[in-house]
Order: structure tokens, then sequence, then C-alpha cells
């Protein structure tokens, strides 16, 4: 510890032309998520606290756990450290990213002290936000699987070309100053492993460049394949307060609490949008035999599907109250572009090519939950196993397409047919609250 004390009074100056390269790092991160995220929820106060501390004290021994590589002089030393700093900024966002990056390199300085005056442990800073600010930035503007592997594309990419020109331009030559070494010598200790190296410029093409590479893709893949696994058991517990108790709002698995159009209308979505998940294999995991899918809906499927539809007794809490449904082409209309504003995300229920029904996905939270809703078009297309088959599509939509583990529903608590529906496709009862059953399916 005091070899340590020694060090950080030796290099002061440099400290904190570090922590001032930190903080406005951290300012533009913060400032682009802001823009980005679009009042997102996501976990706040002591749980994004404990989160940031968690994933630095693993990415801090990650880092302390180095080895050499056989094509690299022994000075460059891999290790996984930059897996927990994205894993948790494309989970709270790119200035996340930045403080875990930061705090990894003063934990493991905390572990293993410093034996390059505070110059590599900077220069792992940097170029650890090469790598995560860029994926990060991306991922936050769409979070999609595409956008995710591009996102890791664009950080890997970032963080080769920025290592090598910072290694060849700035850490090189201070290392050759900060050891007393020439160049040269430096250059020599490359062409032991590559006899190709012979020079400043070919030490950075022949052992930084495809280092970084390395780096930047490893880490990449092992985030594609553990970030959903991780999700499950880490950041899982921290959407559960999104829907605690108290909730009044009603999110209804089928549309509840309204009569007449509004009743059953649930949103029109993009359409362009809606057909790029459309390509995607809604089928997958029921019997293709089956007959039954689901598509993107149009405003001229809105039109179609209501001129065919009949209100459902069991959708009103009030029996009383209910009115035969008469198609009105302006109250379809208003209620088509207040479900544009709403960006939900609605499909028709298809059996073969008859529209028999609708499933709304609403009240999304991206990359934590999301609320369905389902009405069948008329009694003809009920108990027929349609609206099971379509919400066992629209799971796998929400779990693989969409990227949010947690789906919920409610239903009338006198709708024992729905209730039953809901428990068949794997949800589970959460609680009754006055007049409703509430339900949640979890990835």
């Amino acid at each position: 510890m005091s070899k340590l004390l020694e060090s950080v009074k030796n290099s002061a100056s440099f400290i904190f032309v570090w922590v001032i390269t930190f903080v406005a790092l951290y300012v533009l991160a913060k400032l682009i998520e802001n823009k980005l995220s679009h009042n997102e929820k996501k976990a706040v106060g002591i749980k994004r606290l404990s989160l940031i501390a968690m994933f630095s004290a693993l990415a801090g021994v990650l880092m302390s756990i180095e080895f050499p590589l056989f094509f690299a002089p022994s000075f460059y030393k891999f290790d996984f450290s930059e897996l927990p700093v994205l894993m948790i900024s494309f989970y709270l966002g790119p200035s996340a990213g930045v403080i875990v990056a930061f705090l990894k390199v003063v934990i493991k300085i905390l572990i293993r002290s410093t034996s390059t005056a505070f110059v590599g442990d900077f220069a792992n800073f940097l170029t650890c936000c090469a790598l995560v600010l860029p994926a990060s930035i991306i991922y936050l503007k769409s979070k999609s699987k595409k956008s995710a592997v591009i996102a890791l594309v664009a950080g890997t990419l970032t963080l080769t070309i920025f290592g090598s020109f910072f290694n060849a331009f700035y850490l090189i030559p201070t290392f050759s100053k900060l050891f007393g070494l020439p160049l040269d010598v430096i250059v020599q200790m490359g062409t032991k492993v590559n006899p190709a190296i012979t020079s400043v410029n070919t030490l950075v093409l022949f052992a930084v460049v495809p280092f970084n590479l390395l780096k930047g893709t490893v880490v990449s893949i092992l985030t594609m394949l553990l970030y959903k696994r991780l999700e499950k058991i880490v950041f899982k517990k921290y959407t559960e307060g999104l829907w605690g108790g108290g909730r009044k709002t009603v999110n209804s698995h089928s549309s509840l609490h309204c009569c007449g159009c509004s009743c059953i209308l649930s949103c029109y979505y993009d359409s362009m949008e809606l057909t790029r998940y459309t390509n995607w294999n809604l089928k997958e995991g029921i019997s293709m035999n089956t007959g039954v899918h689901l598509l993107p809906m149009t405003p001229e499927m809105y039109h179609e599907y209501y001129r065919e539809y009949q209100n459902d007794l069991d959708l009103y809490i009030d029996k009383g109250a209910y009115t035969p449904y008469t198609y009105e082409e302006e109250k379809v209309n208003r209620y088509i572009q207040r479900q544009i504003d709403l960006k939900r995300k609605t499909f028709a229920i298809m059996f073969n090519d008859e529209m028999v029904g609708e499933i709304v996905i609403k009240n999304i939270v991206e990359h934590q939950c999301a609320t369905m809703g389902l009405s069948m078009k008329n009694t003809k297309y009920k108990d027929r196993g349609f609206g099971t088959k379509a919400e066992q599509l629209a799971i796998q939509y929400v779990f693989n397409e969409l990227d949010i583990p947690v789906l919920y529903a409610d239903s009338i608590v006198s709708n024992t047919r729905s209730q039953h529906v809901l428990e068949k496709v794997g949800f589970k009862f959460i609680k009754e609250d006055g007049d409703f059953k509430y339900y949640r399916i979890d990835r």
C-alpha cells in the first residue's frame, strides 16, 4: 500500500488528467443517453448503484486475471474485464458503462497496484470506453438482436482503430520514456514473437490490431451468448417494482375496461416496421399445420376486422352495460390514430387466410416488461384454440424479438375462459384486485 501511495503522489498531475477525462466521457455519455432513452424506465437509486458496484467488482477481478498472447509482446496482456462493462452498459446505458470502466481499473490497482505509473491503467480505461461507448449508444437507440450485433461490430472496430492510433502515437512512446527503453528495444520484443515486426508501425499492425480485434470479437460473442441468461438471474429482479402493488390502471388481457369500439380496439403500429417482424418466423415452436399465424395490423385490416366484430359479453364487468357493437368508419379511425400515438404493437390472429382475432403488446418498457391483450372477432371463433396458439406466438415474439423478459396480462374475475388460456400458455397468477386477476410470465 505504501508503494501505491508513493505512486499516487508522484503521478498526481497525471491522475488529475485521468479523472478529468473520466468526467468528460461520463458527461458526454449521459447527454447522449438522455437524448436517446425517451424516458425509459430502468433501475434507479440504490438498485442502480448496487448493479454498478457488482459489475465493477467483477470487472476489476477479471482485469486482474490476464495472460499474454502468442502473436504479441508479453507486455500486451489479454483479459475479459470488458465483458461486465458491456453488459451493464447494455442494460443501464453508456453512462453506467463509463463508470464501471473507471471503477474496474481502480479496483485492479487496489488488488495488484500499478507497474506503469498509471499509464497502462489509463490506457485500459480509454480502450474499454472505445469499445463500450459506441456499442451501448447504438444499442440504446434500438434494442434488438440486429442492433446488438451492429453495436458490437461498431464497438470492436472503434476499439481497433482507436487502439492502433493510441498505441502508435501515445502509449508506446510513453512507455519508452517511462522505462528508459529506446523504441528499438520495444520493437525487438515484438520481433521475437513475430519476425515481421520491424518498427513501431509494424508492431501496431501485426500485434496491436489483431490483439484488439480478438478482444472485441471474443467479448462481443460472450455478450451475445450470456446477456439474456444473465438478465434472467441478475437483472430480472430490478423489473419487479415496475408493476407492483397499487397499480390501478387496467391493462387487460382482453381490453376489459371499456364498451363499444374502445372495449376491444387495441392499436395500430407502423405497418412497415411490423412487417420486419413478420419476417421472423412467428410460427416457430408451434405445429406448422395448425394454420394459425400472426400478421401486423394495418388500417385496412382494422376496418375489415370491425365490420364483422361483435361485442363480447365476457369483456364487460357490468353485464347490464352490454350493447351490440355498430361499425363506424370515423370512430375506428380515431382509435387507430390514438393507438399510433401510444406506440403499441398489434397483430391480427390469422387462421389460414381468415382474420379471427386481435392480439396487442402494449405498455412496453424497452428491455424490461410489457402487457399482452387479446380479443376474438366474434363468438364463431371462440373455444377453437385460436387464442391459445396466438398467445404462444406472441410470447415468443416478446421474449425473442423485442428482447423483453417479463410479460403481464389480466382478466376479469368472471372470465374463467380467459384465465384458463393464460394459465395454459404459462402465465402465473399474481393477485386478485377488485374485478381483475393479474398474471405474469417470465422468459
